[in-house]
């Protein structure tokens, strides 16, 4: 369960926050509330050493529960988060909020020159013991329907732990670079990003609802 705290208000804190707390809910009843107190011990933070400076300032905040334990990272799919609320902050100072939104699926930009792949791995499923899939999205050369049957090389983009293959989305919306790959000066390659979706545990189950792998409880 992670708490963000910011005074900007440009992005949802969960996207950018100066003050985090975070805390891992042991027996949690979801049908109940769950309390952040954060003078308990098992309650970690960062930013909270400097939030005294800022008392009577208005601050928004947001949480974000982490049920999605095959993924390392938090704003990802299926991931529970509440609205964004906000109040003038004190020096006592109590939130309220609702796990009432479930982070959707990313879904890579439609385009002719765009593919994805998402490939069932057998070898990661019998290593793990659950369901594993590798995922990658594909930039085609700008010549690729024009030559049909020809052979292109492959350039292979790792982006290390928990990498994303939805980052060719952000490269998809500039124009800059766009217009450079349909030009006759960008190379005629394959361009694979792959997905290096990192594993927060080894035991989940999955919703059958939403389709989502969740944290046993």
């Amino acid at each position: 369960m992670l708490l963000h705290l910011t005074n900007q208000n440009e992005k949802e804190p969960r996207s950018k926050s100066e003050v985090t707390v975070g805390v891992t809910p042991e027996d949690w009843d979801p049908a109940t509330s769950f309390v952040i107190d954060t003078k308990r011990k098992n309650v970690l933070n960062t930013g909270m050493d400097k939030m005294s400076a800022h008392v009577g300032e208005k601050y928004y905040f947001q949480v974000v529960y982490k049920q999605n334990i095959t993924d390392g990272n938090e704003n990802v799919t299926g991931n529970l988060y509440s609205e964004v609320d906000s109040i003038l902050l004190t020096r006592r100072t109590t939130l309220h909020l609702a796990l009432q939104k479930m982070i959707p699926p990313s879904v890579i930009t439609s385009h002719l020159f765009v593919k994805s792949v998402e490939i069932k791995s057998n070898y990661l499923a019998d290593f793990f013991g659950n369901p594993r899939f590798i995922k990658a999205a594909i930039l085609l050369p700008s010549g690729y329907f024009d030559h049909p049957g020809e052979n292109f090389p492959i350039c292979y983009r790792s982006p290390g732990l928990n990498g994303r293959a939805i980052a060719l989305n952000g490269m998809m919306k500039k124009k800059e670079f766009i217009d450079w790959w349909f030009s006759k000066d960008a190379p005629q390659v394959i361009y694979v990003f792959l997905d290096s979706q990192g594993t927060y545990d080894d035991t989940y189950q999955v919703d059958s609802e939403n389709n989502v792998p969740v944290a046993k409880r």
